[in-house]
């Protein structure tokens, strides 16, 4: 059973510290892995959260992260990520990202041929895979629709 949260410290932490107000409940945080704990692999998509204290719970506990950027890239390594446990999942390389995913040997997830254009040109990367759009995705919302003719994800199959 969910603990009920304590509201009036809630209010008295929005008052003293403003709002908006972000809290994270790290006993939330390892309850929901142990149900989750069934499954081989458990991989955090870091834009979701990327608090160090979230990142570094998720690092010591032996998940992996799905990063989009340089930083982010940074900020896991930073939190206790070993790099084989870092991917680099994006559809845009920019030269910053794509010299820290070479340099710290992070596996990316290649989702355009632009980014495999752009990891030949610079001699490669550690290890990559493709995000192949299959021509079909569904969503509560078009902006969160990950496969299909109105997604911007993926090599089209």
């Amino acid at each position: 059973m969910r603990p009920m949260a304590d509201h009036a410290l809630l209010r008295q932490l929005a008052t003293s510290e403003g709002t908006p107000l972000y809290i994270l409940d790290l006993d939330v945080v390892d309850r929901q892995l142990e149900r989750l704990s069934g499954f081989d692999v458990i991989r955090y998509a870091q834009k979701a959260h990327g608090g160090l204290p979230l990142l570094q719970r998720l690092a010591q506990a032996g998940h992996s992260i799905d990063a989009v950027s340089g930083p982010e890239i940074e900020l896991a390594l930073h939190a206790g990520f070993a790099p084989g446990d870092i991917e680099l999942a994006t559809d845009v390389l920019d030269r910053r990202t794509m010299e820290t995913a070479i340099r710290h040997a992070i596996r990316v997830n290649a989702g355009s041929m632009s980014i495999l254009d752009h990891l030949g040109g610079r001699g490669g990367c550690h290890e990559c895979t493709l995000r192949i759009n299959p021509g079909f995705g569904s969503g509560h919302d078009r902006k969160v629709i990950t496969g299909g003719a109105a997604s911007k994800h993926g090599i089209w199959w």
